[in-house]
């Protein structure tokens, strides 16, 4: 997929009976750029690199977790995030 921002737009039909329909769509926006590019700016640099510090030791549910800083996806913002980031920094996806 090229990189870039995207919008996902998600829309079910109302079920027989149904009043409230006001949750059967749903939207999310989606940056699709390279690893290590933490804020979606397109480019590896040092604000990615304080995110990184921020989130560390993080998994999803504790107050500091960025699923943006979890390059490898492993549930966690470890060691290997941080090699991933250095690997490209520098690096512009746009």
């Amino acid at each position: 997929m090229p990189y870039g921002n995207y919008t996902l737009t998600a829309s079910i039909t109302a079920v027989s009976g149904e009043i409230d329909t006001t949750d059967n769509t749903r939207t999310c926006w989606i940056v699709v750029t390279i690893p290590g590019d933490a804020d979606g700016s397109g480019r590896v640099v040092a604000d990615d690199f304080f995110l990184l510090v921020d989130a560390f030791g993080a998994r999803p549910g504790d107050p500091n977790w960025n699923p943006n800083c979890d390059f490898d996806n492993s549930g966690r913002v470890v060691a290997d995030d941080f090699f991933i980031l250095v690997d490209n920094f520098g690096d512009r996806a746009w």
